[in-house]
């Protein structure tokens, strides 16, 4: 038996998962390149051209580009799952990044063809 004490009072356990020896212990995974190229043309050229503009990563604008994207595709495309049950293109993302990494010029250029495009369907209506 194992009669090993803890800091927080608790005994120690020989397989206790928070073993702070390891040389991964608490270091985040980097994430994979943003799939620009995944992206229709017209959205590729927003991320790229704005991510250079803005001096910020691609996937500050091309999150935003794919949350408005699904917004703009709503229900008029739905996956039939089984018998009464359809989901549309909804998305839900944020954007994590620390302070001062551009996030909001990245979202605000992100939306604005969509802004825009809603701007001139409101004058006409």
């Amino acid at each position: 038996m194992n009669s090993e004490i803890r800091a927080n009072g608790l005994p120690a356990s020989d397989t206790d998962a928070t073993d702070t020896t390891d040389a991964n212990f608490g270091k985040s995974p980097q994430p994979d390149q943003f799939p620009v190229d995944a992206l229709p043309r017209a959205a590729r050229r927003l991320v790229r051209e704005a991510a250079a503009s803005i001096g910020c990563p691609a996937d500050l604008i091309g999150v935003p580009v794919l949350v408005t994207l699904a917004s703009a595709i709503g229900n008029s495309r739905v996956l039939k799952l089984k018998g009464g049950w359809e989901e549309g293109a909804t998305m839900y993302a944020a954007s994590v990044a620390p302070p001062g990494a551009k996030k909001s010029p990245a979202y605000k250029e992100a939306i604005r063809p969509a802004i825009s495009v809603q701007a001139e369907t409101h004058r006409a209506y």
